[in-house]
């Protein structure tokens, strides 16, 4: 009922939108609302029931017209999943099967500033809220955290018994490295220098 962008006789161009690919995008093949869909029917009226010229709101036809847009809508909505349909199958030929869901997981940065400078604990099922279109995502740790109040100043790789110190940007590595060596050995190990008043305790974790 709506136009595509890939017959032969068209000059348009592909309406790129959001998608699941490599590339973020994939084209939109047809305009998949209600009121394309009516103005395609309106569009039609004159060729085929040229006797029909009220377009009243009361009018029957009308109100087919606008319950036929009504149902067609979730329909060419299908029809526009249908390149994610193709990627998905196209990945399963090649091998690659699809995870199966799992609860959203977020990496989170707490600023430290106790008055005493000890570690502050941060309880399993603390919440925090991402603000979305859709309305908040809530949320929970699943473990207790100790946030402590230092910084990584230094930071080196232990290889053989000699160590490798790993250059330091604003916000740590500015490359990616080998924590261990690139042959990692029994004995090897990754050297952490925290700048701060206190020390992580009674464990550390590291994102």
């Amino acid at each position: 009922m709506t136009d595509v962008w890939w017959a032969r006789d068209s000059d348009e161009e592909a309406r790129m939108v959001p998608g699941p690919g490599p590339s973020g995008v994939q084209p939109e093949l047809v305009d998949a609302t209600r009121e394309a869909v009516r103005a395609a029917v309106r569009d039609r009226i004159p060729g085929y029931t040229p006797d029909w010229t009220s377009f009243d709101r009361q009018d029957a036809g009308v109100a087919l017209v606008r319950l036929f847009g009504t149902q067609a809508e979730p329909v060419l909505l299908r029809v526009n999943r249908l390149p994610e349909k193709i990627l998905a199958e196209h990945l399963n030929t090649a091998g690659v099967r699809r995870r199966p869901a799992t609860a959203a997981a977020a990496l989170l940065e707490f600023t430290v500033t106790p008055p005493d400078g000890a570690s502050v604990l941060v309880p399993a099922g603390f919440q925090a809220a991402a603000t979305g279109t859709g309305g908040d995502v809530v949320y929970e740790t699943d473990q207790d955290l100790y946030a402590t109040p230092a910084t990584l100043s230094v930071l080196a790789v232990q290889r053989g018994g000699a160590l490798e110190p790993v250059p330091l940007g604003p916000n740590g590595p500015g490359r990616p490295f080998a924590p261990f060596g690139t042959e990692p050995r029994p004995g090897n190990a990754l050297w952490l220098g925290l700048d701060g008043t206190a020390s992580p305790f009674p464990s550390l974790s590291l994102g």
